[in-house]
């Protein structure tokens, strides 16, 4: 019988996907990380269109976001951003993207009405695939106070640091897993809710839920399997 995977589900027949479970964290301890829900990427219309199965993340996506701001939760959203005159749209052999698309200040590069970082919500421009790659989200971790990590040790990291970080967005075996890898090394517990990431084919889809809970300790769940709860007396970051 050949693997069948549900992405409005996340299950799967196949052992190499883990099926969603329960989960429950701390707001004061957990961070909402959107990736990239923009224009280029959403829409038909897009230049770097990611497929049908983006369009079921944006309201699952929005209820996340709307329980994040009710209680307060931290708030990150990032967005491929390439200026004029970038390689990337150039002709350069080993520069050129094939697609461009992403320009600062374009209308492909904002992020979707339906997804509209609030004015307190820190928005990270990259021009990679890796929101941490050349990027402020280190800074902006440190500025929000939140998460224990330096140089070094990838286990040190995880051994110190008591925070979460609930991945979505798309695309999910691409910018979504580069955040995924990014959370990890900096000691966050990773968790991934099946609805609320798309790829442009279950494929990639269940290879990419695999890479996560394989490599990278990430929690598998689905958006309304997510409980949150306020901790009485919140860790407070100390010294490494």
């Amino acid at each position: 019988m050949p693997n069948r995977f549900d992405v409005a589900t996340g299950s799967s027949n196949s052992d190499d996907v883990p099926q969603p479970e329960a989960v429950e964290l701390p707001t004061d301890r957990t961070v909402l990380v959107v990736v990239d829900m923009q224009n280029e990427f959403v829409s038909p219309e897009g230049r770097i269109y990611t497929g049908s199965m983006v369009h079921g993340t944006i309201p699952k996506i929005k209820n996340l976001l709307d329980l994040a701001r009710r209680d307060g939760m931290n708030v990150i959203h990032t967005q491929s951003w390439y200026e004029k005159d970038d390689p990337r749209f150039s002709d350069h052999p080993k520069a050129k993207f094939e697609k461009g698309g992403c320009m600062a200040g374009s209308w492909g590069a904002e992020i979707i009405d339906d997804l509209k970082p609030l004015g307190r919500e820190p928005v990270v421009r990259k021009s990679s695939y890796d929101c941490f790659f050349g990027t402020i989200m280190d800074h902006v971790l440190d500025e929000l106070n939140f998460g224990e990590y330096a140089p070094g040790s990838v286990h040190r990291n995880r051994e110190r640091n008591d925070a979460n970080a609930i991945i979505t967005g798309t695309v999910s075996n691409v910018c979504v897993e580069k955040a995924v890898i990014g959370f990890y090394l900096r000691g966050f517990d990773v968790v991934v809710p099946v609805d609320c990431i798309s790829a442009k084919s279950a494929y990639a889809q269940q290879w990419a839920l695999h890479q996560f809970s394989e490599f990278y300790g990430g929690r598998i769940t689905r958006s309304d399997l997510l409980e949150f709860r306020k901790l009485e007396h919140p860790t407070v970051k100390s010294s490494p």
